[in-house]
């Protein structure tokens, strides 16, 4: 998934792939963007391929750590962009 995440924001222009990490029962992938709508549309797709995207989301947090966030629900099942946001902070 890693290959298929990083070619397609390649292609795309959506954001930039920065890696990820493992533990605890999660994989966090690290991207960055000015567009987070257009990055989650670009890997929505990739992502909910894989059998271990079962409640998969995107945190958006438009600034430094600390910052409000926002959820987006990576899921194909959830209307027409299989996007679905929520705030969080």
């Amino acid at each position: 998934m890693e290959h298929d995440i990083f070619a397609a924001l390649e292609e795309s222009g959506a954001g930039v792939y920065d890696g990820n990490e493992f533990g605890d029962g999660y994989c966090t992938i690290y991207c960055y963007t000015h567009n987070a709508e257009q990055l989650c549309l670009e890997l929505t797709p990739i992502v909910t391929r894989s059998w271990t995207a079962e409640g998969a989301y995107a945190i958006v947090r438009p600034g430094e750590p600390g910052t409000s966030q926002r959820i987006i629900e990576l899921s194909p099942d959830k209307g027409n962009s299989g996007l679905q946001t929520s705030p969080r902070d």
